[in-house]
C-alpha cells in the first residue's frame, strides 16, 4: 500500500498547554505539554501513515522559545479521532499511532499524556482525501496567455485540466507540494472561454463549482503601435533554470474583426548587459504556409504615424524575417531558402550600432488565429556535439567586420577551418580579404559537411553566396546538399561570404578559401559512392544575382524599401 508519508516532509505540530499551572509534588516538575509528529496534513483516502507524540516538560517561565524544553521518556498516550468515520487511529505504543483514512473530509487526532491529567492534549488536524481533488483556482479572472493557479491534493496527477474550448497547458515547473497539499499552475490559450474547470485524473473527473472568467484577448495587447517590454534584467520564471528568462507556450494571435486583414504582436526585450548571449525563439502552434504569418526580429523598429511600422530613418541597424530577408547596414540580403515555420536567432552577443539601443524587437504580421510559444534565454542554445565556432557572432553581416575575424587570403596562404551551422537557418557571414597579385587569378571557395556518423547521415544543405561590401551579388552556388564550391575572378580587395543553411538542419562544416589554386575543405568527408551534383535552380539566374522567384539576393542600403504606399519596409525588394 502506497504510503503518503515516504515522499513528504516532517511536520512538527506543537499544541501548548490549555492551562499552564500544572505542577507535580512528586519531582516539583515545571508544566508538561503535548507534541504530535506528522509526515503530512493529508492522507489518502484507505491509506495509512505513522505518527508520534511526545510530551516535554517546560523550562523556564515564561517560556523562552529557544528550544530547551526537555522530553519526558517512558510516557504512554491515549490516542482518539473527533471523526471515525473519516480517519481512524489505533495506539502502537512507545508514542506511536497508525491513522487509517476511511472517507474523504476532515478529522482531528488527539493524543494524551496518561500519567499527566492535567496536561492539554496535542491536536493533528487532519485531512482524508481522494487522489486528486481541486479545491480553488487563482485569480477568479485570466486573459489568454496568464496561468491559473490550481489548489489542491494530487494536482500533479491531472491528465487534462480544461475550460470551455481549450485544454490548459500544464506548467510543471510550477508544481509545489507541501504537508500533501499542492498546488500548480497552468497556461490558458485561446479560444477558452469563460466555464467551470474540468479535471480528468486517475479514475476521476470532475467540474469545479466556481467558474473562471477568461476574457478573450492576449494579455499582452495592446501592443501594435508600441512594443511591450519584457525586462530580461529581472529574475527568470524558474529558479532552477535561471537562464530562462521568458518562456510563454500560450500567447494568442486572436481572431481579427472581420473589416481588418493584418494584426500585429510587438515585443521589445531589453537588457543592460549587451555582452551576454541571448538565443529568442518565436515558435507558431500550427502550420502557417496560407497564414499570412510574417515575424521579424532586429534591434530596431519604430511605428510611422502613417500607419505602418518599420525601421529607423536611417543606418545602421539590423533585422532578419521569416521570409530570410536579412538586412544590416551595408543592404537586404534575400538568399534562396525554405521559409521558416519558426524563428530562432541564438547571438553569442547583441550587435549594437546605437549607444543604448539595447533591446531586441519582435513584430508579428498576422492574418489568421493562432497560438505561439515565445521563449528568450540568457545562454545560446544549439544542438549536442554543434557548438559555437570561433567566429560567432557573426549572424548579422557587419559582426563579420570585427577586424580579429577578418580572413585574408593570397596565393600560398589559403584559409580553412571546421565550422557549425548552430541553430537552424542560421547564417554565417565571413569578410575576406583577396590579394590577387595577376590578373588571371581566381579565387576558389569550396564547403564540405561534417556530420557525426558520417556522409550516409548528411541531411544538411549549405550554399554559398559572395558579395562585394557594397551588397553586389558577385556569384553564389545552391546544389543539393552542402558540397558547394564556387571559383570567382576576384580582384585585390573585401568581400563577404555568406554561408547558408537552406533546410534548417544544424551541421558541423569545413570551409577553405584560396588563391590561384584550388582548395579542399579540412578533415571533408568523401561524398557517398554515386552522389551527383543536383542544382536547386537556374544556374543563369543565379549566375545574375536573382532567387528562382525573381527576387534579387542582394540589395545595396540606398535601394531597400521605406515603407509607405501599403508595402512593409521589412518585406524583401
Amino acid at each position: 500500500m502506497r504510503r503518503l508519508d515516504r515522499a513528504t516532509p516532517v511536520v512538527l505540530i506543537a499544541v501548548a498547554l490549555l492551562g499552564v499551572t500544572c505542577a507535580f509534588p512528586d519531582d516539583n516538575s515545571p508544566d508538561v505539554y503535548v507534541t504530535i509528529d506528522t509526515p503530512a496534513l493529508v492522507l489518502l483516502d484507505g491509506e495509512e501513515m505513522s505518527i508520534q507524540a511526545h510530551a516535554w516538560r517546560l523550562i523556564g517561565s515564561p517560556d523562552t522559545g529557544n528550544g530547551d524544553d526537555e522530553q519526558l521518556g517512558n510516557v504512554e498516550f491515549q490516542w482518539t479521532s473527533n471523526n471515525a468515520n473519516v480517519a481512524r487511529v489505533d495506539n502502537n505504543g512507545g508514542g506511536y499511532a497508525t491513522v487509517l483514512g476511511v472517507a474523504s473530509g476532515l478529522a482531528d487526532i488527539n493524543a494524551r499524556a496518561i500519567a499527566f491529567e492535567k496536561a492539554g492534549n496535542a491536536t493533528l488536524p487532519l485531512r482524508v482525501s481522494g487522489f486528486l481533488e481541486v479545491d480553488s483556482t487563482t485569480p477568479a479572472s485570466v486573459k489568454w496567455g496568464d496561468k491559473l493557479t490550481v489548489w489542491g491534493v494530487g494536482i500533479q496527477f491531472a491528465f487534462v485540466a480544461s475550460l470551455t474550448g481549450s485544454g490548459l497547458i500544464p506548467d510543471s515547473l510550477s508544481y509545489v507540494e507541501s504537508n500533501g497539499f499542492s498546488h500548480m499552475d497552468f497556461w490558458v490559450p485561446q479560444p477558452a472561454r469563460t466555464s467551470q474547470l474540468f479535471v480528468l485524473g486517475p479514475g476521476v473527473f470532475f467540474t469545479t463549482p466556481d467558474s473562471v472568467a477568461v476574457d478573450t484577448v492576449d494579455l499582452y495587447e495592446p501592443n501594435t503601435t508600441s512594443p511591450t517590454l519584457l525586462n530580461l534584467d529581472a529574475p527568470g520564471p524558474y529558479p532552477t533554470i535561471p537562464f530562462v528568462k521568458f518562456f510563454n507556450p500560450a500567447l494568442a494571435f486572436e481572431e481579427l474583426p472581420r473589416d481588418t486583414t493584418t494584426g500585429y504582436d510587438w515585443y521589445r526585450f531589453a537588457r543592460t548587459d549587451t555582452t551576454r548571449p541571448l538565443t529568442l525563439v518565436v515558435r507558431p502552434q500550427g502550420n502557417t504556409d496560407s497564414s499570412g504569418l510574417f515575424m521579424v526580429i532586429g534591434d530596431s523598429i519604430e511605428w510611422d504615424p502613417g500607419g505602418f511600422h518599420k525601421p529607423p530613418a536611417n543606418p545602421p541597424f539590423w533585422f532578419v524575417t521569416s521570409e530570410g530577408f536579412y538586412v544590416c547596414r551595408r543592404g537586404g540580403f534575400s538568399p534562396n531558402i525554405l521559409p521558416f515555420d519558426s524563428m530562432v536567432i541564438a547571438l553569442k552577443t547583441l550587435p549594437r550600432y546605437i549607444a543604448g539601443n539595447n533591446g531586441i524587437h519582435v513584430l508579428n504580421f498576422y492574418g489568421q488565429r493562432f497560438n505561439y510559444l515565445m521563449i528568450a534565454a540568457d545562454t545560446v542554445v544549439t544542438p549536442p556535439k554543434i557548438p559555437q565556432d570561433r567566429f560567432e557572432e557573426n549572424d548579422v553581416c557587419t559582426m563579420a567586420d570585427d577586424p580579429a575575424k577578418r580572413i585574408v587570403v593570397a596565393p600560398g596562404a589559403p584559409f580553412g577551418d571546421t565550422l557549425t551551422i548552430d541553430v537552424p537557418h542560421d547564417l554565417d557571414w565571413y569578410r575576406f580579404r583577396v590579394t590577387a597579385p595577376l590578373l588571371t587569378d581566381s579565387t576558389t571557395i569550396r564547403i564540405a559537411s561534417r556530420p557525426f556518423g558520417g556522409a550516409s547521415l548528411d541531411r544538411s544543405d549549405l550554399d554559398l553566396y559572395v558579395l562585394d561590401t557594397m551588397f553586389n551579388s558577385l556569384g553564389s552556388a545552391s546544389s543539393v546538399g552542402s558540397g558547394d564550391f564556387l571559383k570567382l575572378r576576384l580582384a585585390t580587395g573585401d568581400y563577404y561570404l555568406a554561408v547558408v543553411d537552406y533546410l534548417g538542419e544544424p551541421t558541423r562544416y569545413s570551409l577553405c578559401i584560396s588563391v590561384r589554386v584550388g582548395c579542399i575543405p579540412p578533415f571533408a568527408p568523401a561524398p557517398p559512392a554515386g552522389a551527383t551534383v543536383v542544382s536547386r535552380g537556374s544556374k543563369v539566374r543565379a549566375a545574375q544575382g536573382v532567387r528562382p522567384s525573381g527576387h534579387r539576393f542582394a540589395t545595396p542600403a540606398s535601394e531597400l524599401p521605406k515603407g509607405g504606399g501599403g508595402r512593409s519596409p521589412f518585406r524583401r525588394p
